[in-house]
């Protein structure tokens, strides 16, 4: 596809990067009062004028002095509030200033995108999304997995329902607002509105936003309320007692499981809290195809020049030869091979929303099967939201328990309906295999595992804790047992929740059994992946000494002539995670 000159590249910065972040809205949430407005004098007319050159003006030295001329760009000292004010007051003088509706659209939302707190929404969702997806075999316990939230929660104090609140009380009307101004605007055709050199950069050109543009700018929103409106309609707050302290432990093994257990089993994380706003969403989504369609076409019409054009005819054809897939091979489902342009992936994009559609292909990667069909519903995630999405994931019971000891596989166990763990056949089961309906042709789990190639057997003697990435180092604790004639003094040091504990001793008794000198001093284990360097004191004389890198509990036996250490071997523990131990003796004095 042609590459965009500068100037049109910091145009498009421009004109998006704010819709992250008030008029009436009806009950779907659509934007109201765009029908006929009133004429307005000749001195109003000029009046309205006059007004929004001078926000013009405003906003050209904010972006002048906070952006193009500033060493590094201060966001709180970005103040779009006068150029927003300026075009209100232009379009209470004649609503029917398209040029004064479309900047009020604008700088409304750059004004808005000036707020810490719609910053922070936008922070948080890009800590979420940053990293790759997870493979699909981890999709199924997704939800049991809120390391990003974690880590976005420790950097800011709000909750996630603060952020979700921020959300509906001020980006959504927000963007309603722009919204509306946008729908005025729409009804002009002749419609221009010049990103002056001021704006973009003095050493840019102007570059002309026109009625296409404005079409595609209004699907943006609408797509970007659309993703809003589902990121609130769900309950994904995973404090506790209405705070993160437990975060501040995040890091221990037993703090993790405990909060993922009490997520996963009681109170609302993942529940629905507004079908309204899924059905709404899809509304949007649905709504912003057709004004990308509209957009399309206003743009192909075109006969201006295209060279300071936003979006020019040009990249209209090279998206649509982007988008051909009539010479793809049969390995691309038929589905996607009737695209031949941009039009055709809008109207693809409504069937799937509207109806039901039929997908053949090879679900499960291998070409020695058969291609199957799914007939996927995707329309039914918005019209009859699932209510607790918790519900999505395979049958499992939790046994944390079980957590400190030998076997590393028994503290996450996939189960049937009733709590029994699964053995090889099958291997996994979901309580809805067609996942709300939007699967609508599965209906048993047989028939999920078929489709997909799910190889699951021997799932339950994995470390599942470790495959879907709850724990990927195990913490662990020192446990003596001496059986010797006489007391004995064992001195470490080790990284223990966030502090390094140099040369601790700790006196181990004569026939003391499974003390584990670690967490009865610190009520805390050796954090995993650290060294646990160690030493062991006899009459004050060392006896033994030794350093081990912590991958789970570390089993110390002394009597009065050797010493046998027990801990997990990673070659042994990649095999078989159930029995990673192996063991070693040590002569005292030898």
């Amino acid at each position: 596809m042609r590459i965009l000159k500068p100037s049109k590249i910091t145009a498009t910065v421009l004109m998006t990067v704010c819709f992250v972040g008030c008029s009436s809205t009806d009950e779907g949430g659509n934007p109201v009062g765009t029908g006929d407005l009133p004429d307005a004098t000749q001195e109003e007319q000029e009046a309205s004028i006059a007004k929004s050159a001078e926000a013009r003006t405003e906003m050209e030295t904010v972006l002048t002095t906070g952006v193009h001329d500033a060493d590094e760009i201060d966001l709180d000292q970005l103040d779009f509030g006068e150029a927003d004010r300026l075009y209100q007051e232009a379009i209470a003088t004649d609503p029917n200033n398209t040029e004064a509706q479309f900047g009020a659209a604008v700088a409304h939302l750059l004004a808005l995108f000036s707020d810490a707190d719609v910053r922070a929404v936008q922070d948080s969702i890009d800590a979420f999304t940053e990293d790759e997806a997870p493979a699909a075999n981890r999709v199924a316990v997704l939800a049991l997995i809120p390391a990003k939230m974690a880590q976005q929660a420790l950097e800011n104090p709000l909750t996630v329902s603060e952020l979700q609140a921020t959300v509906n009380e001020e980006i959504i009307p927000a963007i309603d607002y722009a919204l509306e101004r946008l729908s005025i605007v729409e009804t002009d055709p002749e419609f221009v509105f010049t990103l002056t050199p001021e704006m973009i950069g003095e050493d840019e050109d102007a570059v002309e936003i026109d009625l296409g543009d404005v079409y595609m700018l209004d699907a943006q929103l609408r797509l970007l309320k659309a993703t809003l409106l589902v990121t609130t309609a769900y309950d994904f707050d995973f404090d506790y007692e209405g705070n993160y302290e437990w975060l501040e432990e995040y890091g221990s093994n037993e703090n993790v499981l405990r909060h993922l257990i009490r997520m996963d089993k009681t109170g609302t994380f993942m529940t629905l809290k507004s079908a309204t706003s899924m059905q709404n969403a899809k509304a949007q989504i649905l709504t912003a195809i057709s004004k990308m369609e509209m957009g399309l076409e206003s743009i192909r019409a075109e006969t201006d020049d295209q060279d300071d054009d936003l979006i020019t005819r040009a990249d209209i054809e090279d998206l649509d030869a982007e988008f051909d897939l009539s010479e793809e091979g049969d390995d691309t489902p038929l589905f996607f091979r009737e695209i031949r342009s941009t039009d055709d992936v809008l109207s693809k994009a409504r069937e799937a929303l509207d109806g039901t559609v039929e997908i053949e292909a090879d679900f499960d990667a291998d070409e020695d099967t058969p291609k199957s069909t799914i007939v996927f519903d995707l329309g039914k995630f918005f019209d009859e939201p699932i209510a607790d999405l918790r519900a999505l994931l395979p049958y499992h019971t939790w046994h944390p328990e079980l957590l400190g000891n030998r076997n590393f596989s028994d503290e996450l166990v996939v189960t049937d309906a009733s709590g029994v763990a699964l053995g090889s056949s099958p291997a996994v089961l979901f309580p809805d295999p067609s996942f709300g309906g939007i699967l609508s042709n599965i209906s048993t789990n047989q028939q999920l595992i078929d489709l997909f190639g799910i190889d699951a057997e021997g799932v339950n003697d994995k470390d599942l804790l470790y495959e879907i990435g709850i724990v990927e180092y195990r913490d662990g604790g020192l446990i003596v047992t001496n059986t010797g004639g006489g007391g004995v003094e064992v001195v470490f040091s080790a990284s223990v929740g966030e502090d390094f504990v140099e040369d601790h001793t700790v006196l181990v008794a004569a026939g003391a059994q499974g003390v584990d000198v670690v967490r009865s001093e610190f009520a805390l284990p050796v954090s995993g992946d650290e060294w646990l360097t160690y030493k062991v004191l006899r009459d004050g004389s060392e006896i033994f000494a030794d350093d081990l890198y912590m991958f789970g509990n570390i089993y110390l036996t002394i009597s009065d002539d050797e010493v046998t250490i027990e801990s997990a071997d990673h070659g042994v523990y990649y095999d078989d995670p159930a029995n990673p131990y192996g063991s070693r003796t040590v002569e005292i004095g030898g």
